[in-house]
């Protein structure tokens, strides 16, 4: 799936991706890091399922350094897209999407450039 949005992408100061759209008060404080959008290929292995406070649903990957999320419909299209290895991790060429207030990562398509 090409996705069109290509704006900044927020991650804590210490690194991981900050999947909701974060408090004035921690933009404010420096906790949160503003960062040009980017693609990556990396091996993420399959941490948790996380459902809490104002994220939705979301699958947490970890490269054993960087810990993002994926969106519970972006993972299911991973899956079809490219093989889950035995030790949980899935390898490709990664984006990041917005949904409404909410942050994540994207398996991006061939097609897909940058």
């Amino acid at each position: 799936m090409t996705r069109k949005w290509r704006g900044p992408v927020p991650f804590y100061s210490f690194g991981d991706l900050y999947v909701s759209a974060p408090y004035r008060h921690e933009i404010s404080s420096g906790a949160v890091a503003w960062r040009d959008w980017y693609s990556f290929t990396a091996r993420l292995t399959i941490m948790r399922v996380t459902t809490r406070g104002r994220d939705r649903q979301h699958i947490q990957l970890s490269d054993g350094r960087v810990k993002y999320a994926i969106f519970l419909a972006d993972f299911v299209d991973a899956i079809k897209r490219c093989a889950v290895q035995p030790d949980g991790s899935l390898f490709g060429r990664w984006g990041f999407c917005k949904r409404v207030a909410s942050y994540g990562l994207y398996l991006l398509s061939e097609s897909e450039t940058t």
